[in-house]
């Protein structure tokens, strides 16, 4: 199939929710907020929650964000206070490395293809009358690294799986997927569902005295 051809593209306000699943001990409960206005408002806060690289009797007590704009990538980390029942923030994570904030159109830019399509299957979770596709795209990181995404998305638009997987040599690689639960597009976010104790990139460092996280659940309407 030619590139481009039918891919979808995230809305300008995208939020999701799934689970991420790697070569660790526990998938992590995964939430996505997406945000693009076309300036430097854009933003994205993607939020993980699972301890994952090993496994103990509290695996869902630590919390890791990445937080994204159009200069850089910050990473919050904070543990669960079970006596307050809040999001402690504890430091802020040295990115490594540094992703940058995509496009709407990230799947076109990346000259993604449409490699196959299955329709009606319900094994699948699809309905007699939807269709999904199978998508394949990669992009250079620069080092020699080479990101490999196959994404999976309805026709309508609608994200139901996401991977990702990072190539440097032989010996060096990981993968990284996401199985969505719940996407909305156009889902009705505004900054007020965005936090970011380590300061967005390219702006002042917010107070960190009182940071306690911020985890708005949005329901599908």
């Amino acid at each position: 199939m030619n590139a481009g051809a039918g891919l979808p593209s995230w809305s300008d306000n995208t939020y999701a929710e799934g689970w991420s699943i790697g070569a660790d001990f526990v998938p992590y409960f995964t939430r996505i907020c997406y945000l693009w206005t076309d300036d430097d408002a854009s933003k994205q806060q993607t939020v993980f929650i699972g301890v994952g690289a090993r496994s103990n009797e509290s695996p869902y007590s630590t919390r890791s964000d990445t937080c994204l704009n159009r200069n850089g990538t910050a990473q919050p980390f904070y543990e669960w206070q079970s006596e307050t029942n809040v999001w402690a923030f504890r430091a802020c994570i040295e990115p490594a490395p540094p992703v940058g904030l995509p496009h709407p159109d990230w799947l076109a830019r990346d000259g993604a293809v449409i490699m196959g399509k299955i329709r009606g299957n319900p094994q699948f979770g699809l309905e007699a009358d939807q269709t999904l596709n199978l998508i394949s795209a990669q992009a250079a990181r620069g080092g020699g690294e080479l990101a490999i995404f196959w994404v999976w998305f309805l026709e309508n638009g609608t994200g139901m799986l996401f991977t990702e997987g990072n190539y440097i040599n032989p010996l060096s690689h990981n993968l990284q997927l996401i199985d969505y639960n719940l996407f909305m597009r156009n889902a009705g976010l505004t900054q007020e569902h965005f936090s970011n104790p380590c300061g967005w990139p390219g702006q002042a460092v917010a107070d960190i005295s009182t940071a306690h996280g911020h985890f708005t659940k949005i329901a599908a309407r």
